[in-house]
């Protein structure tokens, strides 16, 4: 009868059973059962049904944690040999306690975490604060997916992992509501039985796994539940902005990563080259660009000094030997700086010759040391440059000029020359250029040139003022006209523009602004924006929400929401770190993650 239990406990609730068969140089595998994990098994469902997980059980564990010497399930006999050891390891033993029986009240209660976990540790030199949303971000827990197979020996990571997927999958079993999302999670559900329906590990690997991951439960239930909803579910396939890609692809070009040619589409190349950049500096490694990724390219660009080599896919390259007439060179003998649209002659003639020369299809990169210089290689003359301190280039303003103490989103290029001199950097891109002056940057549309937005670190002389569309209000919240943020919140320091939105960023809080409406669409406040949201008349006396409470009432009793984000059907409102998700067609409570400070029931 023990033989036929033995035999149904299988998947993850049976993995009592098989660390029985882990066992040590000196130690018999039929030792006694402690109770090492709890967790049913994962079940598929089929089409628009759920089976009730099956049941549980426990596991055994070895009584000692020598590493695995074997793996037998055969019991272990004693013999005379046996007992001299066991003798000679107690008499050992006993010298150890009178060696150390002093010292045993000292010593904290603790044991030394295994080597095989990850932990982060403060830096010692923080990075720069990076504008992005205040949110719970995925744990940085060393997570291993197993093999395929049974009874294999798992690690701490590869147990982790198990843990973490049997969160998930439970999480995920009652949001599932279509026949495509059913089948694409039971295709989870065949891939964890796979790996983690039968096998070993060690004395105490499961309960430190389980221990570890436990603290992180609620951020992977919400993810697993956001994921859920959106299993068989056909999207367009989202890729970032174009300026971000082509920014992305030239920065990582410079810092020495392979993403493919610098033309705005977003591949596997650029993706890979991303998140080679993100593990190389130690974040996530999803090899998504945006204002964020930019910005750590950025700095990384600007502490980088580069090898002299060869960029990752250059159509030719070459060495050029340099023949300029005689006539020529004395025609511009007396200039003392080249600009844009300098021929070349007057760049050799100033800066010298070249220490490198990288080729392209439609331009050529002139290196100075680590500056550079690109030259059109159809008119011979200067496009653009990358000054760090040794060119001797000048960019003077035209005609188009006014008396202005500052320049604004409108204001001609000639007004930015004006008021902060010569770019030390001019990256150009389909419809724009983006005009660096230290880590502040000016974007200037290539049709009318004329500024678009900015990025201001503070040495930038720009501002941007309301125009009549004011109120009087303390205040501003959604569907608030622009004018009134610019009023109450100043010039922002860093503007982003998307499709449909505008990102106006205040230090490391932002507002949302639609492009058609000129209107307030969200925000994400850190504390220093002067937003409301105030209940409309749709509220009760009820002293909690629940699913199904209009807006109205988690407005009443929870406040102006610290972040809004939107998606195709729900918003979700942030208090703190816990988060409320809200129908966008019936502005009433579709669910929530707690964290301890939601007034809900």
């Amino acid at each position: 009868m023990a033989d036929d239990e033995d035999k149904v406990k299988k998947g993850f609730s049976g993995l009592s059973d098989l660390v029985s068969q882990v066992s040590g140089i000196d130690e018999p595998t039929s030792s006694e059962s402690k109770a090492e994990a709890n967790t049913s098994t994962p079940n598929q469902v089929s089409s628009l049904q759920q089976e009730t997980p099956s049941s549980e059980s426990e596991r055994k564990e070895p009584t000692s944690s020598p590493p695995i010497e074997t793996v037998s399930s055969g019991k272990g006999g004693g013999s005379a040999g046996g007992k001299w050891i066991l003798a000679i390891i107690g008499f050992a033993f006993v010298v150890w306690l009178i060696n150390n029986g002093g010292q045993s009240s000292k010593k904290p209660s603790y044991t030394r975490p295994s080597p095989s976990l990850s932990y982060n540790y403060p830096q010692s030199n923080p990075a720069p604060v990076v504008k992005t949303p205040r949110k719970p971000v995925t744990p940085r827990l060393q997570y291993t997916k197993p093999s395929v197979g049974t009874n294999n020996i798992l690690s701490v990571p590869e147990i982790r992992w198990c843990v973490r997927e049997s969160i998930r999958i439970e999480a995920m079993r009652n949001v599932i509501n279509t026949n495509k999302g059913i089948d694409a999670f039971n295709r989870i559900v065949n891939d964890y039985n796979r790996r983690c329906g039968s096998y070993r590990y060690r004395r105490g690997s499961q309960q430190r796994a389980e221990r570890d991951v436990e603290v992180y439960r609620s951020q992977i239930v919400a993810e697993a539940i956001r994921e859920a909803r959106n299993l068989g579910r056909s999207y367009q396939i989202k890729r970032p902005s174009l300026q971000y890609t082509r920014e992305a692809q030239q920065l990582l070009t410079d810092l020495g990563y392979n993403p493919g040619p610098v033309d705005g589409k977003y591949g596997p190349r650029t993706a890979n080259a991303v998140k080679a950049f993100q593990r190389d500096i130690g974040i996530k490694q999803d090899g998504w660009i945006d204002q964020s990724l930019i910005n750590a390219l950025r700095r990384a660009k600007a502490v980088y000094i580069p090898k002299r080599m060869t960029p990752s896919a250059p159509q030719s390259q070459s060495r050029q030997s340099f023949q300029t007439s005689t006539s020529s060179m004395n025609s511009i003998a007396a200039a003392r700086y080249f600009t844009r649209g300098s021929v070349q002659d007057e760049v050799l003639a100033i800066q010298g010759k070249p220490s490198d020369i990288d080729i392209y299809s439609g331009t050529e990169t002139w290196w100075y040391g680590t500056s550079k210089v690109e030259i059109s290689r159809s008119s011979r003359r200067v496009v653009s440059w990358d000054n760090n301190g040794n060119l001797k280039v000048r960019y003077l303003p035209g005609s188009n000029t006014t008396s202005a103490s500052y320049y604004t989103r409108g204001s001609h290029q000639d007004d930015v020359l004006r008021l902060q001199g010569t770019p030390s950097d001019i990256d150009i891109y389909s419809g724009t250029e983006t005009w660096w002056y230290g880590t502040s940057k000016v974007e200037i549309s290539r049709s009318s040139r004329r500024v678009v937005s900015w990025d201001n670190n503070g040495n930038l002389k720009v501002r941007y003022l309301p125009g009549s569309n004011t109120t009087s209000a303390s205040y501003y919240t959604r569907g608030s006209h622009q004018d009134d943020v610019l009023r109450l919140q100043g010039t922002p320091s860093d503007i982003d523009i998307y499709s449909g939105t505008e990102t106006w960023w205040y230090g490391t809080s932002k507002v949302e602004i639609s492009r058609s409406s000129r209107r307030v669409v969200s925000w994400d406040n850190n504390g220093n924006l002067k937003v409301r949201y105030l209940p409309g008349s749709n509220t009760t006396s009820a002293s909690y929400y629940t699913r199904g409470s209009h807006q109205d009432d988690v407005l009443r009793l929870q406040g102006t929401p610290s972040d809004i984000d939107i998606y195709s059907g729900t918003e979700t409102w942030w208090y703190g770190t816990s988060k409320v998700e809200i129908s966008r067609s019936s502005r009433r409570v579709v669910s929530w993650d707690n964290n301890g400070n939601l007034k809900v029931r």
